[in-house]
């Protein structure tokens, strides 16, 4: 009963995201679409892609404009990875031992 109630609000949710991504100005069109995209599927696959981002924008900077990062925006970088990788490492150890109490 649970799963059934949890897919309805999953649902409700990415319809009013969807009916948001048609009543909102152009230049929020973006945002809507990374957090549908965020709504449906799970963290672990779309994470990656926005770490991706760092690299893009400073390739991008370097490209168009002859900008390279500064060591604050490295290692602000740097923080930004560190913590998701501490984040993904406790999590993955909070699911084995779930895993290990509940077979």
């Amino acid at each position: 009963m649970k799963a059934d109630r949890a897919l309805v609000l999953h649902l409700a949710v990415l319809a009013a995201l969807l009916l948001a991504h048609f009543l909102a100005p152009a230049y929020h069109h973006a945002n809507l679409a990374r957090i549908m995209v965020l709504s449906i599927y799970a963290m672990g696959y779309n994470i990656a892609f926005g770490y991706t981002g760092l690299l893009w924008a400073a390739l991008w900077g370097w490209m168009f404009w002859g900008v390279l990062p500064d060591r604050w925006t490295v290692l602000g970088a740097c923080i930004i990875v560190a913590a998701g990788l501490y984040i993904w490492y406790r999590e993955t150890r909070v699911a084995r031992k779930e895993r290990a109490l509940h077979g």
